[in-house]
């Protein structure tokens, strides 16, 4: 089987590289032919780097939404830094929850880099779709709550419109109060 994996990379590679399309992908397919002996390091890696990869993700949104607050600081809506604050607490608990579902998604522990020990996981399928769903949400409920900044946007670029139309509009009423006193005089 690795004798295959090494023909249909290599063949890949070599049409890429004739064809001059090599792209940064192409670069990491070799990496694709590790070794099968190093298969248990390579799941021990990816076990230890799933809660972290969920960690960053709601890292990342609750830094959002701190900056939301610190914009709302001295401001008297109590209620939209509460939903601020809610929805922090919906990403934090959300994404500690689903790493805690990656580090024991398996029974025994030891099951996850080694598929062939006896014991049962979770579906994959339907965790990785729960996360995912979970992380949509998050997203989208952080994305919405900035929505009430993009108001303050909207009026600030109405007023810049409005001001440019005004000008345009003396310009022209200028114009044709001159040409009318042209014609009066």
């Amino acid at each position: 089987m690795t004798s295959l994996s090494v023909v249909i990379v290599g063949t890949r590679l070599n049409l890429r590289w004739t064809n001059k399309i090599v792209a940064a992908d192409d670069y990491m397919t070799p990496l694709a032919l590790r070794p099968p002996q190093n298969i248990v390091t390579y799941l021990k890696v990816n076990y230890a780097g799933r809660p972290i990869y969920q960690f960053g993700i709601s890292f990342f949104g609750i830094a959002l939404l701190i900056g939301y607050l610190r914009l709302l600081q001295g401001t008297s809506n109590k209620a939209y830094r509460g939903a601020i604050w809610c929805t922090v607490a919906f990403v934090s608990v959300g994404h500690v929850g689903s790493a805690m579902s990656l580090l024991f998604a398996c029974q025994p522990i030891e099951k996850s880099w080694k598929p062939g020990r006896p014991g049962t996981c979770l579906p994959v399928d339907a965790s990785f779709t729960v996360y995912s769903i979970l992380t949509i949400v998050s997203d989208v409920i952080v994305a919405v709550l900035v929505c009430a900044f993009m108001l303050g946007l909207f009026t600030t670029l109405c007023s810049v419109f409005r001001c440019a139309q005004i000008k345009r509009i003396q310009s022209v009423r200028r114009r044709k109060l001159d040409y009318a006193g042209l014609c009066g005089a």
